[in-house]
């Protein structure tokens, strides 16, 4: 109940202190802190993808912002040796606001990006009202960039099994790249498993399937009871090293990153950045209200 009460007044406190409790889990507000914060990640041995925080615009010409952004991130990161593998949300392009201009942005970026050996980009799930749209999206890429492109797939939907079913049927050429997630958006039960073990079966069903369909999976997720039968079915089912990954958010769980690191598995870190910070954190917040931990201790620490 208090962490909940906390999660809600946060947007309420002033944003310098947010932003103590905030920098653990965002790399900064500009590309220089990004670039650092992915070396360091680099150090640690986990690969890196570039998230830049902004969704949801409400007018078109906004999205210029943001591809203007990506377009001028992509080569620095190919200069610094940093993984070329970005995240973008298609609303933070207007997806729905002007489909059109959307795919531009996404096919210049696409274009660019394939030219680097890592190049790579994700696109990110977002609420369920834009399930469909986003599928589509990546299907229209996936045929001109297979190895360049992928999808978040969010476990919690009633439809995602079915959906990567359909589209390991329609695409059996291609080496399908998921992103699989549980989901952060709030869904009625009408459109996803509300219970927590069930959000965990329907994660396991979904990564069963991905992998014994020969996709290429990114297991995201910080539920250590997740983790471990993942990787005793893995282990079980000879699954080959090269056709997963684990991933994670900056800033969580750090021990459980480190671990799967030491047993040679490959660890992808997601790194966001930018001036959309604040919106970012405070949703982050309302997701784990655990994290007033953070809070509190960023209350009593400096600046």
């Amino acid at each position: 109940m208090f962490q909940t009460t906390i999660a809600k007044l946060l947007p309420k406190l002033p944003e310098s202190f947010v932003w103590r409790f905030s920098k653990k889990y965002i790399a900064g507000k500009d590309q220089e802190s990004l670039l650092s914060k992915a070396k360091i990640e680099n150090e640690k041995g986990a690969n890196i993808t570039v998230d830049i925080l902004g969704e949801e615009i409400q007018n078109i010409e906004e999205a210029a912002y943001f591809f203007d952004q990506y377009m001028e991130l992509i080569p620095k990161l190919a200069d610094k040796n940093i993984d070329v593998n970005i995240s973008i949300k298609p609303s933070m392009f207007g997806l729905k606001l002007d489909k059109e201009r959307c795919y531009q942005y996404y096919e210049q970026i696409l274009s660019h990006i394939s030219q680097h050996e890592s190049g790579f980009v994700r696109i990110d799930m977002e609420d369920s009202s834009y399930t469909s749209i986003e599928i589509e999206l990546y299907e229209h890429f996936l045929q001109k960039y297979p190895k360049n492109v992928g999808l978040v797939i969010q476990a919690y939907l009633y439809r995602s099994h079915k959906d990567i079913l359909q589209l390991m049927e329609k695409y059996p050429e291609y080496h399908l790249n998921f992103r699989l997630c549980k989901g952060i958006y709030v869904e009625t039960p009408e459109h996803a498993y509300q219970d927590k073990q069930e959000v965990r079966e329907s994660y396991l069903r979904i990564l069963k399937s991905m992998l014994k369909g020969g996709c290429y999976v990114g297991i995201a997720t910080h539920d250590s009871w997740l983790v471990d039968m993942i990787l005793q079915w893995i282990k079980e089912n000879n699954i080959p090293t090269k056709s997963y990954e684990f991933q994670c958010l900056c800033g969580v769980k750090e021990n459980l990153k480190l671990s799967i690191i030491k047993k040679n598995i490959k660890n992808r870190v997601y790194i966001p950045y930018g001036k959309n910070w604040f919106a970012y954190s405070t949703r982050r917040l309302k997701e784990n209200p655990k994290m007033v931990n953070d809070i509190i201790k960023s209350f009593f620490s400096c600046k």
